[in-house]
């Protein structure tokens, strides 16, 4: 969806950035932080969903920065982490010290001391994919082409890159736990490419836009205006036709066809399960399941287990053994208005 006006502006001229461009307009920036505006929400959607907290974005600014300079720029207290469009090199920039409390939120834990663990590593690394991907959709979705993201597990490669890049500020916040500036930095082949895209949709909706407007002309000059209607018309349209409802008679026939079409509904297979008991786990317990570990439900030993149809509980009942093979003998059916 192109709204704003910078972005369109954008998009009618023929600016190509290349590293002759080392400073962004303001009416650059302004369409750069446009482009990516709806993309950076699902971003802070996708993480709002993995970690069951509100996110909330600031404003984001679009600037110029030097590739090779940015670890020296953010210094230690920043960890990169690179995506790669097919046409090149994008990279997110995290402080340290929210990855630990993005972790932390993730594994239902406080932030360790110290420095950065694998398990936090991994951690945020579930985050960050599913922020990837929800980069990618969106954009795809705003430019009509395909896009796929490529998480690296590497160390950056945007370092090593001697060339200007496009530098995006995002202010983010998690719930007030964290509160940090993440920083996205793009190659101006992606970016450029991802213009390219957007100029490509605009061609080819002109075509359409012209030829939607043809027809809606067409079809008001076919219609008579009001003015050119005769009175008697006129006076036959603004009259309203009503009509008595009828409503048919309840007879016995009537009942016995639908005890009848009941009869339809009785070969029908239903999923019928056994539940002997469930319990909830923070992910952290469950990634330390090993072979032999006792998972305890909560359910006493003996209790009745339900009996679920379609996943609803319709009656209550005991584990049996019949002829070597585990049966339930149902020993309570409970109400319709208590069934969930």
């Amino acid at each position: 969806m192109i709204e704003g006006e910078e972005l369109k502006q954008l998009l009618q001229s023929d600016t190509e950035f290349n590293q002759d461009v080392e400073m962004l307009s303001e009416s650059d920036k302004g369409a750069i932080t446009e482009l990516f505006a709806e993309p950076l929400k699902s971003v802070a959607q996708a993480m709002e969903k993995v970690l069951n907290k509100p996110c909330t974005l600031g404003e984001v600014s679009a600037d110029i920065a030097k590739a090779s300079l940015i670890k020296e720029t953010l210094g230690d207290t920043y960890k990169l982490f690179d995506a790669e469009y097919p046409s090149g090199l994008s990279t997110f920039a995290f402080d340290l010290d929210s990855i630990k409390k993005i972790a932390a939120i993730l594994l239902e834990a406080e932030p360790a001391e110290g420095e950065l663990t694998e398990t936090e590593l991994n951690s945020f690394g579930e985050v960050f994919s599913q922020m990837t991907s929800a980069l990618a959709t969106s954009l795809s979705k705003e430019i009509e082409t395909e896009i796929t993201l490529q998480e690296s597990k590497e160390e950056s490669k945007m370092s090593g890159i001697e060339e200007n890049v496009i530098q995006l500020s995002i202010p983010l916040n998690v719930n007030d736990e964290v509160n940090t500036t993440a920083y996205y930095y793009l190659t101006y082949a992606v970016f450029n490419t991802l213009i390219k895209s957007l100029k490509d949709k605009m061609a080819s909706e002109k075509p359409e836009e012209k030829a939607e407007e043809k027809e809606v002309a067409k079809e008001e000059a076919a219609e008579p205006k009001e003015a050119d209607k005769p009175q008697e018309e006129a006076e036959e349209e603004t009259q309203a036709t009503v009509q008595p409802i009828y409503f048919e008679e309840l007879t016995e026939d009537l009942v016995t066809n639908q005890k009848e079409n009941m009869n339809l509904l009785m070969d029908l297979q239903l999923q019928v399960s056994v539940e002997l008991g469930k319990v909830k786990k923070p992910i952290k317990d469950i990634l330390q399941f090993t072979q032999g570990t006792i998972v305890e439900l909560d359910r006493l030993a003996g209790d009745n287990v339900d009996i679920l149809v379609s996943g609803k509980i319709i009656a209550k009942g005991e584990v049996v053994v019949v002829d070597q093979n585990f049966g339930v003998r149902i020993t309570k059916i409970v109400l319709p208005e208590k069934r969930v």
